[in-house]
């Protein structure tokens, strides 16, 4: 008789796939086991028995359901069932992987086994295709530690010869199906070759067989290592293989495992039957499956019986693991409906609500297609009763999903934030099969929590139910979902509604949306949506009052007969007239029959007396049923309050009465009696006493930190309205309460919130990294709500603000501390909407202070977004370093910022027109798009997606999925409620703005759509395509109406008119045509472009259009005539994309100039050139308001700028040409500067940084100049115009157009009412500043007038001239009163600020000083060697100061002539100089394109200002680490490494630099160009020792620093002498184009000296690395076997080994004999550096993969893998190879050459720059903001180089 045990005595889990699987495995029982009564639940069929004393439960999926999924799904049920189980075992068949490192054989064992990398098992197929390849997510959990021990104890035993595998093998060789005779042979072919048809390879050519070692035995060998599993059969060889490279090396690939190691702690064990190739048969898989089943039992064996019973269970281990998972999802602890809050609230009572219930219960359990039961009744009508019974029954029956029950001003429980994730984590708990795959939804999805509602509905609900196989028998749950109406965002409801009716897709299971709300408009509107088909609908308060009353009856009989058993009322009471009365009372409202029992119950004694207050207040009228509400609801206030308390203890009550009831009625998030007494700084007690006797209306709880709760929310109405609670005592001032309130947020935030809130000590934590817990208990829920909420109840309180009150006082105090304290609690999306709002409060009062800071911390938030929300701490490092100097905040809390950091970067003055970089996208982002209400931003992108933002916080609403291609272009519908996507994959798709629904997908075009566009009215949707058609579409429909021919070329852009009558299109041809949008026909044909136009769109009066093109012009069109009306220049590449400012006083332009222009849309003039993005700007869109304006750039990101502020810009731009002149302001706060390349610019003279760049003028600039208020800026310009700037805001005011030369000076009058300008037409003209209206032209000189200026008083005007003479004017008049003679050109004159003093300067090296009354000589100063451009006197008129074309400056004593300082510094001619209005500061402009601010006193130079005039290079560290060398378009500047100051600027490059290298000695440093030479430079003195012609690709110094090597684009190398500069060696041989075998025949990407200096190596594009003898150039070896381009290469320190790299793999080769040793394959993506360590046992190699992996040289193993998030382009070891010093820092390894590992506690930490942070080590430091991430980055000690693409560089120092 077989032997019976109960379930939980079973311990193993044995798991099969195939029945020759479950044949194997029962053979290896020891005994059999009757079978057990089967569970209902469980669809399983089990096999039982024991082996060596195991009890162990065997089951085989069912017939034709293999893979992950079925695999989880039967291990989910076995551990239900069998609730014992501690582990598993999956054991079975599986396709080997064969390769150099592993010869597995068909019958051989595979065992799974963990690494560093993975658990033992990979899913090799989760993830998603990405623009760079398919990006593997989420991980497996490793076997239980007791099957990994026994496996070590098996391979022990093995190593000993003691192991038993054959003798339990040999159990099955009784039967012919596994005998090894039948299997057949074993033959592995070429992965390349395919199968060439047929059940067997009788077909297949012997000859495409791998010939491999034959084995001295046929026993089966066991493997260890990783197992790869999928859900679909691996057959292909070449697959196969390269999986495997990417994984690292696998040894088998299955179908089942995948599914079970986060579900069923097991082993997987698997033999060998194929080699996952096409040559699959099936005769070798029961031997195989035998092989597998022999070494389960052995592992089983050697597993006492003693140490599984010690063990945990599996189940708890799972749940254990889930849970931790779960947690990370934010949950609503009083959302389900069995919840602790909960608990006291009722079902229906027996015999009621039933035929509702009847109807509800026939809709979820029959075969209504219907998946949304939608339940609506008015307040009070006991919806949320009917929602609890409905969510308890199908609780008790296992079929309910999840409950969320809704609870306005309930916190968590009030908003749609964590619906989706509450949701998700119940139907995780209540479904056992579903729990895996929401658990590996969120491991792949991390940040899902902060997603959309979209993305949660979908990854966390919608497709874990998908993947649920249906098998089971139970495949229907319900979601109840009960007050929807109390959620309190409209648009959130709406969105759920949509969501929600997506479950009619899941074809499987079932889920059956059970719905409550009252019938409001919201909910109305959402269900206007979904088609009547998906929804059933039940009115409540529609159910006839007899079955209400009723119902209601029932209701009060059984409660008022409890009450009279606990009050011992006798069994009649109260008796059926009372009943009767009670439900004429009720009037249809549940509400009020269960107010008016609890009220009773509460009266205790006085039950009997409540009841008849209850009647007798009543009245015998009957009234409407609000009224009775509202009666009761007063009745139960007078009752709280005794009527024996005196008039002043009952005036006391009162007052505390409302103060508590008021704030829990307008709390926007439930609190606790305990959080209540500590916000409102009420005591406990008398929180408690007010609330003792309101139990009635108020769920108050015994734990005093539950949260207190209206019973229901038509308690709050009452309170507030004064018509309905008519009681003054009782009447709640809303207004009232909210100040108060917000006065105890402040109060409460001021004494709680502090620095490192939660006691962390380090700036790095990541909010994922933080248990909610900690949180929790340094924030408690008080303090959370006061940060939360503070500024809601300021708004609602219209409270008065001012500078230096309490809000004024708690910002400049705790700002920082609020934002971390968001930070922790994941809400700084509302923190920011909070602050905006706080703004428009302060704007209408008179507190310019409180609006000035609060601006500023609305900046400071905004840009700091994404470091507060992942590091919190940062807020007190990143956010306060990288604010501008300007900043309040920063400068409130300077002392805040860390004191590690020894050296603060060089930042912006001020906030720059920059609000926000967007981050999330992977790829490029094409388009940007604002609705139409200004609240979403749409933004397109090459990775396939449209995202949806929060305009006003930057944060990800939704991410939309579903183009296969490239997304190009999005635009909005007028009402906002549509969106439209244009993309690559030839589709146009219309989304729900609201939910991210695909509404409809167009289809049509042949070739990629480029932009679609909706009209104004919204009726019409138009695409272009490179189809070169444009096609109208019914917006409503999706139908074609029409398809608009005639371009030649690819369409880039399309607009409508505003009317939508006209129909712009812009095309490659060079065309814009315009259609009659009705009839399709071609109105106009615009030409004038000279390249592809991309962008055209409509003013908003529809009178112009303006277009963007390559040209790198923006040419505005009058939209009638088709007349170009102006060309704007400006930009320096394509133009691609134009946008109009919805006020119609803006156009935006951007260009893959890198930069985003802002034109006045009237006058076309440049109103602000915005600079940060590093790559090409795609797109702009101006906000709706026309205050903000977004930018999408190619390097992922949308920056969101402050269109309208006037805000200062920061333009990271240098002048390119000679700067004429410069001008002090009047505060001395700016200087400006005007030069040849046809700009002003406007400098802060400060921090040296500019300000604007002006542009505008179409020639030279000769001159500009302040008025004396500072107002008016004025230019003058070879272009024959003077304009007039404002000064602060650098629009353009006036063009003067008169004189017919070039504009050669011009001058203010004192009053700055007039203005002068001179012109080479040798007049001077008078214009009227305000007007610009010419008052009088002068006429008289001979020569062209080269300088004017006013005296003082304003009555006298000088004028200088090439005639020799200078003129003194009557200003009045025009008269002329005196003609100065001098003896050559007059070049400049200047009145002393007495008026009595006139100097002029003269090409003839001297200056004049003359009378100004008399017109006599006093003085002539001589000292200059050459030409004198440019004289001014001091403020103080004591001196004079004149600038040469000798390239010094003289400072001289006005009064005696004497020089008093010569001033050495330029480079070049000197055109220009100005004092400050204080005297202390001089500037002067030169020829050599820099502005030098001199100390006036002393002489010294203060400032050059002065950087890179374009993207940098490259940057890099001398030897020592004191110089830093960039490069930069023709020039390289050397920096002092300390200081930061330029030590030299090195010219003489004729095009781009792209290299710069320190010799070894750090004497020389070598620059290459792409000029065509290569220049040496003497470090030190920066003098230029030689040029050397060669075109170059990478340059190298030989050990020794006497040997330069370059390699050229012309595939050759030559060797140079540093000394002589003689070229040594050209390493070439080549007639024509024609290379012999030794001549690369590719570029030549990299080349390496030998440590002895005698063997140079090249790499190059032709795959092939060369050895070449230095000394006779002659090649010694060709080194093949990479199959591209080889970028790297490294010899070993003692020259016999030579490493080259290009892709991903690293080849080893011997350098004597050219032989490959080695090929390490382990990187995903190319090789960027490699180095040996010094011993050379080491070789260590970086990788675009941001990996650097550490390997054994002579084995080739890895040692150490460092995930560096960052792409290392130099690599070296430290002399003691204790390091790798890197181009971003140093790396220190856990291993060293001697193979000695070091822990990583025991490890020094260093600076190290990675993509988003400087780290410490690996641990994160400081966060880098967008715009402070390098292009560039050099590392010495503690001493950080950063170089940006806009040419700045910067430095940062740091205290470790």
């Amino acid at each position: 008789m077989l032997c019976r045990l109960r379930r939980d005595e079973y311990t193993v889990g044995w798991i099969c796939a195939l029945p020759v699987e479950l044949a194997a495995a029962q053979e290896m029982l020891d005994e059999e086991h009757d079978d057990l009564d089967r569970d209902e639940n469980d669809e399983n069929l089990y096999s039982l028995g024991s082996i060596g004393g195991h009890n162990v439960v065997i089951v085989c999926l069912p017939a034709g359901r293999i893979g992950n999924n079925p695999a989880a799904a039967v291990a989910t049920q076995m551990r239900a069932t069998f609730k014992g189980i501690r582990f598993g075992l999956m054991v079975g068949i599986g396709g080997g992987v064969p390769s150099a490192e592993v010869d597995v054989r068909l019958g051989d064992v595979v065992v799974s086994q963990p690494d560093r990398i993975s658990g033992g098992v990979v899913q090799y197929d989760l993830g998603k295709a990405t623009p760079s390849g398919f990006d593997r997510t989420g991980s497996l959990n490793s076997p239980p530690r007791i099957l990994l021990g026994a496996v070590a104890k098996v391979r022990a035993n093995e190593l000993r010869g003691v192991n038993r595998f054959s003798e339990y093998f040999s159990q099955l060789s009784r039967m012919p199906k596994f005998q090894r005779d039948n299997v057949g042979p074993d033959v592995l072919f070429e992965a390349a070759y395919d199968h060439e048809g047929g059940q067997t390879c009788r077909l297949c050519k012997r000859e495409r067989g791998v010939d491999r070692q034959r084995r001295e035995s046929e026993e089966v060998v066991v493997h260890y290592g990783t197992i790869a599993s999928g859900n679909q059969v691996m057959r292909d060889g070449r697959t196969r293989d390269r999986v495997s490279r990417e994984l690292g090396g696998v040894l088998c690939f299955e179908m089942e495992a995948a599914g079970l190691m986060n579900s069923f702690p097991c082993l997987v064990i698997r033999g060998i039957c194929d080699y996952a190739d096409s040559h699959k048969n099936k005769t070798w898989q029961a031997f195989a499956a035998a092989a597998a089943a022999a070494y389960a039992k052995e592992v089983l064996l050697v597993i006492p019986t003693a140490e599984i019973e010690k063990s945990r269970i599996a189940d708890e281990i799972i749940k254990e693991k889930d849970n931790s998972i779960l947690n990370r999802l934010p949950y609503a602890e009083n959302a389900p409906f069995n919840s602790y809050a909960r608990q006291h609230e009722p079902t229906c009572l027996p015999d009621t609500r039933v035929d509702v219930l009847r109807e509800i219960h026939e809709w979820a359990d029959g075969q209504d297609e219907r998946c949304i039961f939608w339940l609506n009744g008015l307040a009070g009508t006991g919806k949320s009763t009917i929602a609890h019974t409905v969510a308890r029954t199908y609780s008790e029956h296992s079929r309910l999903g999840a409950s969320f029950f809704f609870s306005r001003g309930g916190g968590d429980i009030s908003h749609a934030g964590k619906f989706f994730t509450t949701v998700a984590v119940q139907l995780a708990r209540n479904v056992p099969t579903l729990s895996r795959h929401i658990c590996e939804a969120i491991t792949e999805h991390s940040n899902i929590a902060s997603q959309s509602l979209r993305d949660q509905w979908h990854q966390l609900v919608l497709r874990p139910l998908s993947k649920l196989d249906g098998s089971s028998s139970q495949s229907l749950y319900v979601l109840v979902v009960d007050a929807l109406d109390e959620c309190d965002d409209e648009n959130n409801i709406q969105i759920i509604l949509q969501l929600l009716a997506e479950a009619r897709s899941l074809e499987k299971v079932q889920l059956r949306v059970f719905m409550t709300s009252r019938p409001e408009i919201p909910i109305r509107c959402g269900f206007r949506h979904i088609p009547d088909t998906e929804h059933q609908d039940f009115v409540l308060h529609s159910i006839s009052p007899s079955i209400v009353n009723r119902d209601i009856r029932i209701f009060l009989e059984y409660d008022l007969r409890l009450i009279g058993q606990e009050r011992s009322l006798g069994p009649g009471w109260p008796g059926e007239d009372t009943i009767r009365r009670l439900v004429q009372l009720a009037s249809g409202l549940f509400i009020w029959a269960a107010t008016t029992c609890r009220f009773i119950r509460e009266g205790r004694r006085f039950a009997v007396k409540r009841l008849d207050t209850i009647l007798n207040v009543s009245g015998s009228d009957v009234i409407a049923p609000e009224k009775q509400l509202n009666q009761i609801y007063i009745t139960v206030l007078k009752h709280s309050v005794s009527a024996e308390y005196t008039d002043e203890e009952k005036e006391e009550s009162y007052c505390m009465l409302k103060q508590i009831l008021g704030s829990i009625a307008v709390f926007f998030s439930p609190l606790s009696a305990y959080s209540l007494s500590k916000l409102l700084s009420v005591s406990k007690e008398d929180i408690n006493q007010t609330l003792e006797d309101l139990h009635s209306v108020l769920d108050i709880s015994k734990d005093q930190t539950r949260p207190l709760r209206l019973h229901h929310p038509s308690f709050r109405d009452f309170l507030l309205n004064s018509d309905r609670c008519n009681d003054p005592n009782f009447w709640v001032d809303e207004k009232q309460v909210h100040q108060a309130l917000a006065d105890s947020c402040i109060r409460l935030m001021s004494t709680s919130l502090k620095q490192d809130i939660c006691s962390l000590n380090t700036p790095c934590v990541l909010i994922t990294d933080i248990e909610s817990s900690r949180v929790e208990r340094s924030l408690p829920p008080e303090v959370q709500y006061a940060c939360l909420y503070w500024i809601q109840h300021l708004q609602k309180s219209s409270a008065q603000l001012g500078d230096n009150d309490q809000v004024h006082q708690f910002l400049q105090k705790h700002l920082l501390h609020w934002f971390e304290a968001l930070g922790w609690m994941r809400k700084v999306s509302e923190g920011i909407h909070a602050i905006t709002s706080l703004e428009s409060i302060t704007t209408a009062y008179n507190c310019p202070r409180v609006v000035e800071f609060v601006h500023d911390a609305k900046r400071f938030v905004l840009y700091n977004r994404p470091a507060i929300e992942q590091a919190p701490l940062q807020t007190y490092c990143s956010a306060l370093v990288f604010a501008p100097q300007m900043s309040i905040v920063r400068k409130q809390f300077k002392d805040c910022i860390p004191q590690w950091i020894r050296r603060l970067p060089k930042v912006e003055n001020n906030w720059n027109a920059l609000l926000q970089t967007l981050e999330g996208h992977s790829s490029y982002v094409n388009a940007v798009a604002f609705s139409p209400d200004g609240k979403l931003l749409a933004s397109a992108s090459d990775d396939s997606t449209v995202k949806l933002w929060d305009a006003g916080s930057g944060t990800v609403l939704q991410t939309l999925e579903g183009h296969s291609g490239s997304v190009y272009a999005v635009a909005f519908s007028p009402d906002s409620k549509l969106l439209v996507s244009a993309s690559g994959d030839r589709t146009v798709k219309l989304w729900d703005a609201g939910s991210g629904v695909v509404l409809r997908t167009l289809k049509g075009h042949s070739d990629s759509v480029s932009t679609v566009a909706f009209s104004l009215d919204g009726k019409l949707l138009v695409s272009a395509s490179g189809d070169r058609t444009v096609k109208l579409w019914d917006a409503s429909s999706g139908a074609v109406l029409q398809t608009l021919e005639g371009h030649s070329d690819y369409i880039r852009a399309v607009a409508f008119s505003p009317d939508s009558k006209l129909l712009a299109s812009a095309s490659d041809d060079s065309i814009i045509k315009l259609w009659d949008a009705g009839s399709g026909v071609v109105l106009q044909t615009l030409e004038g472009h000279s390249s592809s136009i991309s962008a055209v769109v409509f003013s908003l009066d529809g009178k112009l259009l303006v277009s963007a093109c390559g040209d790198s012009t923006v040419k505005l069109w009058d939209a009638s005539s088709g007349a170009v009306l102006q060309t704007l220049e400006g930009h320096s590449n394509y133009v691609s994309a134009v946008a109009f400012s919805p006020n119609g006083k803006l156009l935006a332009s951007a260009s893959d100039d890198s930069t985003v222009r802002l034109w006045d849309a009237d006058s076309g003039a440049v109103l602000q050139t915005l600079e940060s993005h590093p790559n090409y700007v795609n797109d702009v869109a101006f906000s709706p308001d026309s205050k903000l304006l977004a930018s999408a750039c190619s390097d992922s990101t949308v920056k969101l700028w402050d269109a309208g502020s006037g805000v200062v810009l920061q333009t990271l731009e240098g002048h390119p040409g000679s700067i004429n002149t410069v001008a002090f302001s009047p505060d001395s706060k700016m200087l400006a500067s005007a030069s040849n390349d046809r700009t002003v610019k406007l400098w802060d003279a400060g921090s040296g940084a500019v300000l604007q760049t002006l542009g505008g003028h179409s020639d030279y600039i000769s001159v500009v100049a302040f008025s004396p208020d500072g107002k008016l800026l004025v230019s003058a310009s070879g272009d024959r115009t003077v304009k007039l700037w404002d000064a602060s805001l650098g629009a353009v005011l006036q063009t003067l157009k008169g004189h017919s030369d070039s504009v050669s000076a011009v001058a203010f009058s004192l009053d700055s009412k007039l203005l002068a300008s001179a012109s080479y037409d040798s007049t001077v003209k008078l214009w009227d500043a305000g007007s610009g209206a010419v008052l009088q032209t002068l006429e008289g000189h001979s020569g062209y007038v080269s300088g004017v200026a006013f005296s003082p008083d304003g009555k006298l005007l000088a004028s200088a001239s090439h005639d020799s003479t200078v003129k003194l004017w009557d200003a009045g008049s025009g008269a002329v009163l005196q003609t100065l003679e001098g003896s050559d050109y007059v070049s400049a004159v200047a009145f002393s600020p007495n008026g009595k003093l006139l100097a002029s300067a003269s090409y003839d090296g001297t200056v004049k000083l003359w009378d100004a009354g008399t017109g006599t000589v006093l003085q002539m100063l001589e000292g200059h060697s050459g030409d004198i451009s440019a004289v001014a006197f001091s403020p103080d008129g004591k001196l004079l100061v004149s600038a040469s074309g000798d390239s010094t400056i003289k400072l001289w004593d006005a009064s005696s002539g004497a020089i008093l300082q010569t001033l050495e510094g330029h480079s070049s001619y000197v055109n220009a100089v100005a004092f400050s209005p204080d005297g202390k500061l001089l500037a002067s402009a030169s020829g050599d394109s820099t502005i030098k601010l001199w100390d006036a006193g002393s002489g010294t130079v203060l400032q050059t200002l002065e950087r890179h005039l374009s993207s940098i290079s490259v940057i890099a560290f001398s030897p020592d680490g004191k110089l830093l060398a960039s490069a930069s378009h023709r020039t390289v500047k050397l920096w002092d490494a300390g200081s930061g100051a330029v030590l030299q600027m090195l010219e003489g490059h004729s095009g781009y630099v792209g290299v710069v290298a320190f010799s070894p000695d750090g004497k020389l440093l070598a620059s290459g160009s792409d000029g065509g030479t290569v220049k040496l430079w003497d470090a030190g003195s920066g003098a230029v020792l030689q040029t050397l012609e060669a075109y170059f690709t990478v340059i190298a110094f030989s050990p020794d620093s006497k040997l330069l090597a370059s390699a050229s684009y012309d595939n050759t190398v030559k060797l140079w002498d540093t000394s002589s500069g003689v070229v040594l060696q050209t390493l070439e041989d080549h007639s024509g184009s024609v290379y012999t075998v030794w001549g690369h025949s590719g570029f030549v990407d990299a080349v390496a000296f030998s440590p002895n200096g005698k063997l140079l190596a090249s790499a190059s594009d032709d795959s092939t690395v060369k050895l070449r003898d230095v000394g006779s150039g002659a090649v010694l070896q060709t080194l093949k076997g990479h199959s591209s381009s080889i970028h790297t290469v490294a010899f070993s320190p003692d020259g016999k080994l030579l490493a080259g790299a290009g892709d991903s793999i690293v080849r080893l080769w011997d350098a004597g004999s050219g032989v490959v040793l080695q090929t390490l394959e382990g990187h995903s993506s190319s090789i960027s550096a490699m180095a040996f360590s010094p011993d050379g046992k080491l070789l260590a190699s970086a990788s675009y993969d941001s990996n650097v992996k550490l390997w054994d040289a002579s084995s080739g193993a890895v040692l150490q893998t460092l995930e560096v998030d960052a792409i290392i382009q130099t690599l070296s070891f430290s002399n003691d190879g204790t390091f790798l010093q890197t181009n971003r820092g140093s790396l220190y390894t856990t291993f060293r050459s001697d193979s000695a590992a070091v822990s990583q506690p025991n490890l020094p930490r260093s600076v190290f720059i990675k993509e988003q942070w400087v780290s410490r080590g690996m641990e994160n430091t400081l966060w880098l903001p967008s715009e402070h991430r390098p292009s560039h980055v050099a590392v010495h000690g503690s001493i950080i180089g950063f170089g940006y693409p806009s040419g700045r560089v910067t430095f940062m120092e740091f205290a470790f």
